[in-house]
C-alpha cells in the first residue's frame, strides 16, 4: 500500500508537470485538445459526405467517434520514442520508477480524451435526439481501461527500445500513419472486403476503435471489445519485459 500511494503520488506530478508544460501561456488550455480532431472531422465531413457523398448516416458523429480516441492513442505514440530521451535529467538525477513517465503520458492524454466524451454525448444527442444509453456506464470505463493498457504497454515498449536503438521515432511516425488509413476511422468495417478482413484481426488498434465506435454511436458492446482486451494483455505482457532488460541502463543511454 505506501508503494501504491508513493506511485500514485509520482503520477499525480507527473500528470501535472506534462499538463502544464503543453499549455503553458495559453488561454483556452486543455480545451485546445479538441479543435484539431473537430477541425479534421469537419474537413473530412465536407470530403466524404458533400463531395464523395457516402451514404452513412449521422457522418459526422460517426467520425468523431473514431477520431477522439484514436487522438489519443497517436498523441502517446508521438511523445513515445523520445520519452526517456527527453527526460534525461530526470533519470540521471533522481531515482524512482521509469516507467512511471509512460504511465504519466499515456494518463495525460486519456484525461484529453475524458473531455471529448461529453462531447460526443452532445453531438449524439443533437442528431439522433437521443440521451446516451445506460450501456456507457459499463461500457467506457471498461474501454477506457483497455485503451490505456494497450497504449501504455506499446508506449513502454517503444521508449524503452529507442533509448538503445534511435531509428525507431520516424519508423513510429510512418507506422502510425498506416495503421491510421488501415484503421475503420473513416469508414466502418462492415466496407472491409471479406478478402482483407484479416487486417482487422491482426491490427492491434482496430479492434479498439471498432468497440469505442460501437459503444459511442450506437451504444452496443462490440465482439471486438474482447478482442481489444486480449490485444491489451498481450502488448503488456510483451513491454515489460523488454522494459526489464534495457530500464537499468537508461542513466547510461539518455
Amino acid at each position: 500500500m505506501k508503494d501504491l500511494g508513493y506511485f500514485r503520488d509520482l503520477l499525480t506530478v507527473l500528470v501535472d508537470k506534462e499538463l502544464r508544460l503543453r499549455y503553458r501561456g495559453t488561454v483556452l488550455g486543455i480545451l485546445w485538445s479538441l479543435a484539431n480532431p473537430i477541425a479534421f472531422a469537419l474537413v473530412l465531413w465536407i470530403a466524404f459526405k458533400r463531395v464523395f457523398q457516402i451514404q452513412i448516416e449521422n457522418y459526422s458523429l460517426f467520425i468523431l467517434a473514431g477520431l477522439f480516441p484514436w487522438q489519443a492513442f497517436s498523441n502517446s505514440m508521438n511523445a513515445a520514442a523520445n520519452l526517456f530521451i527527453s527526460n534525461s535529467s530526470l533519470i540521471k538525477k533522481l531515482r524512482f520508477p521509469t516507467y512511471s513517465l509512460c504511465a504519466a503520458v499515456v494518463a495525460t492524454d486519456m484525461i484529453h480524451f475524458l473531455f471529448t466524451i461529453p462531447v460526443i454525448a452532445g453531438i449524439r444527442m443533437l442528431l439522433t435526439g437521443e440521451i446516451p444509453p445506460g450501456s456507457w456506464v459499463i461500457g467506457v470505463p471498461l474501454l477506457l481501461v483497455i485503451h490505456a493498457a494497450t497504449t501504455f504497454g506499446l508506449v513502454l515498449a517503444i521508449s524503452s527500445v529507442n533509448a538503445l536503438f534511435r531509428d525507431l521515432e520516424p519508423m513510429v511516425r510512418v507506422l502510425l500513419l498506416l495503421l491510421f488509413y488501415v484503421t475503420p476511422i473513416l469508414f466502418p468495417e462492415s466496407m472491409v472486403p471479406e478478402s482483407f478482413k484479416w487486417l482487422l484481426l491482426i491490427n492491434p488498434i482496430a479492434p479498439l476503435l471498432i468497440a469505442w465506435r460501437a459503444m459511442l454511436v450506437s451504444g452496443t458492446f462490440s465482439p471486438f471489445m474482447g478482442l481489444a482486451a486480449l490485444y491489451a494483455v498481450g502488448i503488456v505482457c510483451f513491454a515489460l519485459p523488454v522494459y526489464r532488460q534495457i530500464h537499468w541502463r537508461l542513466a547510461e543511454v539518455v
